[in-house]
C-alpha cells in the first residue's frame, strides 16, 4: 500500500487517467483487504478479553457467547485468507466451466448433472452470478 500512495504522490500521476485506473483499483483492493484485517484483528482482541472476563467470573452464557463469536471470526479469517490468496492478476475475471459427459453413458450423464448442481449450489451460496448457456440433459 505504501508504494501505491509513494506513485499515487508522484507529480504527474493524474495526468493520464486511463493509466492510473489500474493502480487506483489496486488501491481500492489493497485498502479493502487491510480493512477487514484490522476489524478482524479488532474483533479477535475484543474476544479474547470477553473470554478472559467469562474465566475469571465463571460466566458460562458468556463463554457461550465467546465460543459462539470465534466460529463467526473463523468464517470471516476463512474468506479473507481466500481473498488473500486471490489477487492475482486474472482471478478476479469471469469463468466459463463446462462439464461434459463425454461417451461414458448413463452413469456418466448422471455425475456430470451431479457435478453441475454441486458447482451451481457452490456459486450461489458465494453470492456470485451465473449465466447457463447451454444445457443437454441426459435421458
Amino acid at each position: 500500500m505504501a508504494e501505491i500512495e509513494k506513485i499515487i504522490a508522484k507529480e504527474g500521476f493524474w495526468d493520464n487517467p486511463e493509466d492510473t485506473k489500474s493502480i487506483l483499483k489496486e488501491r481500492r483492493s489493497l485498502s479493502g483487504k487491510i480493512d477487514n484485517f484490522e476489524k478482524l484483528e479488532k474483533e479477535l482482541e475484543e474476544n479474547e478479553i470477553l473470554l478472559d472476563l467469562a474465566i475469571e467470573e465463571s460466566d458460562q452464557e458468556a463463554l457461550e457467547e465467546v465460543n459462539q463469536q470465534l466460529s463467526k471470526l473463523e468464517k470471516k479469517s476463512d474468506g479473507l485468507t481466500l481473498d488473500v490468496m486471490l489477487d492475482g492478476e486474472d482471478d478476479s475475471k469471469n469463468a466459463i466451466v463446462s462439464i461434459n459427459a463425454g461417451a461414458g453413458g448413463t452413469e456418466a450423464q448422471d455425475w456430470a448433472e451431479m457435478l453441475f448442481r454441486m458447482y451451481s449450489r457452490w456459486i450461489e451460496r458465494k453470492g456470485y452470478a451465473f449465466e447457463l448457456i447451454d444445457f443437454q440433459p441426459g435421458e
